[in-house]
């Protein structure tokens, strides 16, 4: 190889270095351009979303104190169900002991053989088991 021929090689291989490193240039710019826009848009985004926010708070609020409400109802009309409930149940406690008492006491009245009844007949007792009255 001659000289000038070497020379053309080195600066054929040295401008298609040159060309390549420029090109990488390019491609890193562009990607930090596409970086710096993405930025960009996220910082836009976001400051419109918070503007939006802040545009809608009292409305957004509101929704939040309906559904607050809404659910404080639900909540005190079941407790209320739940206390009927069992206010029903107590009074219906209450009656029971109340009827077993009046029978007691009924138990007590009826006479006994002493007490100038027939011997002949056998005067009948109540008896309460269980919540239930039987004839003895």
């Amino acid at each position: 190889m001659t000289s000038d021929a070497a020379k053309k090689k080195i600066l054929e291989v040295e401008r298609m270095a040159e060309m390549e490193r420029q090109k990488r240039q390019k491609e890193l710019e562009a990607k930090n351009i596409e970086e710096e826009a993405n930025k960009r848009i996220e910082e836009l985004v976001a400051k419109r979303v918070e503007e939006e926010l802040e545009r809608r708070r009292d409305e957004i609020e509101a929704e939040v104190m309906r559904r607050v409400e809404e659910a404080k109802k639900i909540m005190e009309a079941k407790m209320m169900e739940e206390m009927e409930r069992r206010k029903k149940e107590q009074q219906e406690e209450i009656d029971r002991r109340e009827v077993r008492i009046l029978l007691l006491l009924l138990q007590i009245r009826i006479p006994n053989t002493d007490s100038g009844v027939r011997p002949d007949r056998h005067p009948q007792k109540l008896i309460l088991e269980d919540d239930y009255f039987f004839l003895e």
